[in-house]
Protein backbone atom coordinates (compact mmCIF):
# COMPACT_ATOMS: atom_id res chain seq x y z
CA UNK A 1 0.00 0.00 0.00
CA UNK A 2 1.12 3.56 -0.81
CA UNK A 3 1.69 6.37 1.69
CA UNK A 4 0.49 10.02 0.83
CA UNK A 5 0.41 13.22 3.60
CA UNK A 6 -2.36 15.20 3.19
CA UNK A 7 -2.56 18.72 3.87
CA UNK A 8 -6.00 20.03 4.04
CA UNK A 9 -8.26 20.50 7.12
CA UNK A 10 -8.70 17.26 9.29
CA UNK A 11 -12.86 16.93 8.37
CA UNK A 12 -11.84 16.83 4.75
CA UNK A 13 -8.90 15.27 4.91
CA UNK A 14 -10.59 12.02 6.92
CA UNK A 15 -13.35 11.91 4.11
CA UNK A 16 -10.81 11.94 1.40
CA UNK A 17 -8.60 9.41 3.04
CA UNK A 18 -11.22 6.94 2.44
CA UNK A 19 -12.09 7.82 -0.87
CA UNK A 20 -8.21 6.84 -1.98
CA UNK A 21 -8.35 4.01 0.53
CA UNK A 22 -10.71 2.15 -2.28
CA UNK A 23 -7.71 2.26 -4.40
CA UNK A 24 -4.47 1.69 -2.27
CA UNK A 25 -3.02 4.41 -0.36
CA UNK A 26 -2.88 5.09 3.28
CA UNK A 27 -2.78 8.59 4.67
CA UNK A 28 -1.50 10.57 7.35
CA UNK A 29 -3.38 13.80 8.25
CA UNK A 30 -1.60 17.26 8.69
CA UNK A 31 -3.81 20.30 8.82
CA UNK A 32 -1.60 23.06 7.70
CA UNK A 33 -4.85 25.08 8.45
CA UNK A 34 -7.01 25.66 11.23
CA UNK A 35 -10.45 27.20 11.45
CA UNK A 36 -11.96 29.52 13.18
CA UNK A 37 -15.85 30.67 12.69
CA UNK A 38 -16.17 34.37 12.92
CA UNK A 39 -20.27 34.86 12.67
CA UNK A 40 -21.78 34.72 15.93
CA UNK A 41 -25.35 35.24 14.55
CA UNK A 42 -28.08 34.64 11.35
CA UNK A 43 -27.07 36.54 8.85
CA UNK A 44 -30.23 38.93 6.65
CA UNK A 45 -29.89 38.88 2.99
CA UNK A 46 -30.45 42.57 1.62
CA UNK A 47 -33.43 42.45 -0.30
CA UNK A 48 -32.70 40.34 -3.82
CA UNK A 49 -29.11 39.28 -2.80
CA UNK A 50 -27.96 36.22 -4.10
CA UNK A 51 -25.19 33.86 -2.05
CA UNK A 52 -21.21 33.04 -3.14
CA UNK A 53 -19.51 30.48 -1.70
CA UNK A 54 -16.25 29.42 -3.02
CA UNK A 55 -15.62 27.13 -0.16
CA UNK A 56 -17.55 24.43 1.87
CA UNK A 57 -16.00 25.73 4.99
CA UNK A 58 -17.99 28.97 4.09
CA UNK A 59 -21.16 27.22 3.87
CA UNK A 60 -19.86 25.45 7.30
CA UNK A 61 -19.26 28.59 8.88
CA UNK A 62 -22.98 29.94 8.25
CA UNK A 63 -24.91 29.51 11.54
CA UNK A 64 -28.36 28.60 11.58
CA UNK A 65 -30.68 29.63 10.73
CA UNK A 66 -29.74 29.66 7.16
CA UNK A 67 -32.01 31.48 4.29
CA UNK A 68 -32.66 28.57 2.42
CA UNK A 69 -34.47 29.68 -0.67
CA UNK A 70 -32.11 32.16 -1.38
CA UNK A 71 -30.07 31.78 -5.03
CA UNK A 72 -26.63 30.16 -4.17
CA UNK A 73 -23.90 29.87 -6.21
CA UNK A 74 -20.95 27.99 -5.48
CA UNK A 75 -17.51 27.23 -7.51
CA UNK A 76 -17.12 23.66 -7.47
CA UNK A 77 -18.91 20.50 -6.47
CA UNK A 78 -17.64 20.00 -2.85
CA UNK A 79 -19.15 23.39 -2.11
CA UNK A 80 -22.41 22.80 -4.03
CA UNK A 81 -22.79 19.60 -1.64
CA UNK A 82 -21.81 21.30 1.38
CA UNK A 83 -24.75 24.00 0.75
CA UNK A 84 -27.18 20.75 -0.16
CA UNK A 85 -26.49 19.53 3.16
CA UNK A 86 -26.65 22.40 4.64
CA UNK A 87 -30.51 22.86 3.72
CA UNK A 88 -30.14 25.25 0.62
CA UNK A 89 -32.65 24.74 -1.84
CA UNK A 90 -31.42 26.47 -5.39
CA UNK A 91 -27.86 25.61 -5.77
CA UNK A 92 -25.92 26.20 -9.01
CA UNK A 93 -22.92 24.69 -9.15
CA UNK A 94 -20.42 26.58 -12.19
CA UNK A 95 -18.00 24.02 -11.61
CA UNK A 96 -14.93 26.25 -12.35
CA UNK A 97 -13.02 28.13 -10.66
CA UNK A 98 -13.24 32.52 -9.87
CA UNK A 99 -12.73 33.37 -13.38
CA UNK A 100 -16.23 30.55 -14.52
CA UNK A 101 -18.07 31.62 -11.37
CA UNK A 102 -18.14 35.49 -12.37
CA UNK A 103 -18.40 34.35 -16.16
CA UNK A 104 -21.25 32.43 -14.89
CA UNK A 105 -22.89 35.53 -12.60
CA UNK A 106 -22.42 38.15 -15.38
CA UNK A 107 -24.97 35.31 -17.58
CA UNK A 108 -27.99 35.87 -14.65
CA UNK A 109 -30.03 38.73 -15.52
CA UNK A 110 -28.55 41.36 -12.91
CA UNK A 111 -28.73 41.38 -9.20
CA UNK A 112 -26.93 41.70 -6.07
CA UNK A 113 -24.99 39.44 -4.39
CA UNK A 114 -23.19 38.54 -0.99
CA UNK A 115 -20.07 36.38 -1.04
CA UNK A 116 -19.28 34.57 2.11
CA UNK A 117 -15.88 33.83 2.19
CA UNK A 118 -12.38 32.81 4.68
CA UNK A 119 -10.52 36.15 5.46
CA UNK A 120 -8.35 35.31 2.70
CA UNK A 121 -9.56 34.55 -0.50
CA UNK A 122 -8.18 34.57 -4.16
CA UNK A 123 -9.83 35.79 -7.45
CA UNK A 124 -11.23 39.12 -6.19
CA UNK A 125 -15.16 38.26 -6.70
CA UNK A 126 -16.62 40.91 -5.19
CA UNK A 127 -14.43 43.33 -6.82
CA UNK A 128 -14.68 42.34 -10.18
CA UNK A 129 -18.08 41.68 -10.07
CA UNK A 130 -18.75 45.25 -8.29
CA UNK A 131 -16.90 46.73 -11.67
CA UNK A 132 -19.09 44.78 -13.83
CA UNK A 133 -22.10 46.35 -12.77
CA UNK A 134 -23.55 43.45 -10.16
CA UNK A 135 -23.27 44.78 -6.89
CA UNK A 136 -21.09 42.71 -4.78
CA UNK A 137 -20.51 42.83 -0.88
CA UNK A 138 -18.38 40.31 0.95
CA UNK A 139 -19.22 38.81 4.28
CA UNK A 140 -15.98 37.26 6.34
CA UNK A 141 -17.26 33.74 7.87
CA UNK A 142 -14.26 32.22 8.94
CA UNK A 143 -10.55 32.96 9.90
CA UNK A 144 -8.23 30.29 8.52
CA UNK A 145 -4.85 30.11 10.74
CA UNK A 146 -1.52 28.68 9.53
CA UNK A 147 -0.06 25.52 11.35
CA UNK A 148 3.78 26.90 13.31
CA UNK A 149 5.40 23.83 13.10
CA UNK A 150 5.23 20.01 11.85
CA UNK A 151 3.73 17.14 14.23
CA UNK A 152 6.23 15.07 15.81
CA UNK A 153 4.64 12.17 13.78
CA UNK A 154 5.10 13.86 9.86
CA UNK A 155 8.31 14.32 10.70
CA UNK A 156 9.39 11.25 11.99
CA UNK A 157 7.94 9.71 8.54
CA UNK A 158 9.51 12.15 6.48
CA UNK A 159 12.65 11.28 7.95
CA UNK A 160 11.81 7.36 7.56
CA UNK A 161 10.99 8.18 4.02
CA UNK A 162 7.04 6.23 4.98
CA UNK A 163 5.91 9.04 2.01
CA UNK A 164 5.08 8.40 -1.58
CA UNK A 165 3.59 11.37 -2.48
CA UNK A 166 1.96 14.57 -0.76
CA UNK A 167 -1.18 16.19 -1.63
CA UNK A 168 -1.38 20.17 -1.66
CA UNK A 169 -5.24 21.35 -2.64
CA UNK A 170 -4.81 24.91 -2.35
CA UNK A 171 -1.83 27.96 -3.22
CA UNK A 172 -2.17 29.25 -0.01
CA UNK A 173 -1.11 25.84 2.05
CA UNK A 174 1.44 24.86 -0.32
CA UNK A 175 3.12 27.77 0.71
CA UNK A 176 2.52 26.98 4.32
CA UNK A 177 4.05 23.99 4.06
CA UNK A 178 7.45 25.46 2.33
CA UNK A 179 7.80 27.38 5.38
CA UNK A 180 7.80 24.15 7.37
CA UNK A 181 10.22 22.65 5.49
CA UNK A 182 13.35 21.64 7.09
CA UNK A 183 16.72 21.59 6.02
CA UNK A 184 16.96 17.99 6.75
CA UNK A 185 14.00 16.92 4.96
CA UNK A 186 15.51 17.68 1.58
CA UNK A 187 16.59 15.02 -0.06
CA UNK A 188 13.70 12.62 1.25
CA UNK A 189 11.25 15.31 -0.35
CA UNK A 190 12.76 14.66 -3.67
CA UNK A 191 11.94 11.23 -3.89
CA UNK A 192 8.16 11.94 -3.71
CA UNK A 193 5.42 12.36 -5.89
CA UNK A 194 3.73 15.61 -5.86
CA UNK A 195 0.08 15.77 -6.41
CA UNK A 196 -1.71 19.28 -6.67
CA UNK A 197 -5.07 20.45 -7.33
CA UNK A 198 -4.28 23.34 -9.75
CA UNK A 199 -1.04 24.90 -11.16
CA UNK A 200 -1.42 27.43 -8.48
CA UNK A 201 -1.32 24.81 -5.64
CA UNK A 202 2.23 23.77 -7.23
CA UNK A 203 3.97 26.72 -7.72
CA UNK A 204 5.10 27.26 -4.25
CA UNK A 205 6.56 24.05 -3.68
CA UNK A 206 8.13 23.40 -6.73
CA UNK A 207 11.45 24.20 -6.42
CA UNK A 208 11.67 21.72 -3.45
CA UNK A 209 12.32 19.08 -6.56
CA UNK A 210 9.67 16.74 -6.05
CA UNK A 211 10.76 13.65 -7.93
CA UNK A 212 7.59 14.24 -10.26
CA UNK A 213 4.61 16.56 -10.05
CA UNK A 214 0.82 15.84 -11.32
CA UNK A 215 -1.63 18.65 -11.45
CA UNK A 216 -5.24 17.40 -11.00
CA UNK A 217 -7.27 17.31 -14.56
CA UNK A 218 -10.03 19.93 -12.66
CA UNK A 219 -9.63 22.01 -9.84
CA UNK A 220 -11.69 19.59 -7.67
CA UNK A 221 -11.61 17.11 -5.16
CA UNK A 222 -12.99 14.72 -7.65
CA UNK A 223 -10.21 15.32 -9.75
CA UNK A 224 -7.33 14.97 -7.45
CA UNK A 225 -8.98 11.49 -6.15
CA UNK A 226 -8.89 10.71 -9.73
CA UNK A 227 -5.45 11.58 -10.05
CA UNK A 228 -4.14 9.73 -7.20
CA UNK A 229 -5.70 6.81 -7.82
CA UNK A 230 -4.61 6.14 -11.35
CA UNK A 231 -1.00 6.79 -9.80
CA UNK A 232 -2.09 4.18 -7.43
CA UNK A 233 -3.33 1.25 -10.17
CA UNK A 234 -0.71 2.55 -13.03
Amino acid sequence: MSHILLTRGQKQSEAFSKAIADCGWSATIWPLLTFSNLISGPIELNGDQSLIFTSARAVEALPDPIPAQADVYCVGPATSIAAGRRGFVNVEDVSGDADRLIERLMEVSPRRYLHVRGRFSRGNIAERLSAAGRQTNVLIAYEAIATCSAPSEVHSAIMARKFDAMAFFSPRTAAIFKRNVQEEWAQHLKEMKLFAISAAAAEPVLELGFAEVEIAEHPNGASMCAAICSARNG
